[in-house]
């Protein structure tokens, strides 16, 4: 066999690897792209009070920077991995919100987003502080939720 011919069966032969793995399916972290209508319950401990209520609004959630990795945004933005069905976010992610002369930093222990269909379940748990007029109060919140896919 001619080196030009076994050149050529090598090339052919990555060619079709590559078609191939192509062909196992894209990033799983796709499935989770898109705008979800979010609904759940927060309970937060801050400064030896409970405070338990309904949160509603709108989550985006984009790809990620890396395959395997998305971006959600919604009261607040992180960056989550994805394996399967599950996307997490590390622990020891933070995001800060401002508003009204104060604002909330939310630092995570825990949090899965657990994919089913057009429908996310969120569990997530962490350490907040609230600093107010220049007093920080620490605490620490629980927080579940469903997803609804609203638009990819």
């Amino acid at each position: 066999m001619k080196t030009s011919t076994l050149a050529t069966l090598t090339k052919s032969a990555l060619v079709l690897a590559v078609v191939a793995l192509s062909a196992c399916g894209g990033d799983p972290a796709e499935e989770f792209v898109g705008v979800w209508s979010e609904s759940g319950t927060m309970t937060m401990n801050v400064g030896g009070q409970t405070l338990t209520g309904p949160q509603q609004m709108t989550t985006h959630i984009d790809l990620g920077l890396t395959a395997g990795e998305i971006f959600i945004s919604g009261g607040c933005s992180v960056t989550a991995k994805v394996k399967g069905d599950t996307a997490s976010i590390p622990n020891g992610a933070s995001c800060t919100q401002n508003g009204n002369g104060a604002s909330l930093t939310t630092t995570f222990r825990s949090a899965t987003y657990t994919l089913n269909g057009d429908s996310i379940t969120v569990y997530a748990s962490g350490d907040v502080l609230y600093v107010i007029n220049g007093q920080s109060v620490p605490g620490t919140f629980n927080y579940n939720a469903m997803l609804v896919k609203v638009a990819k």
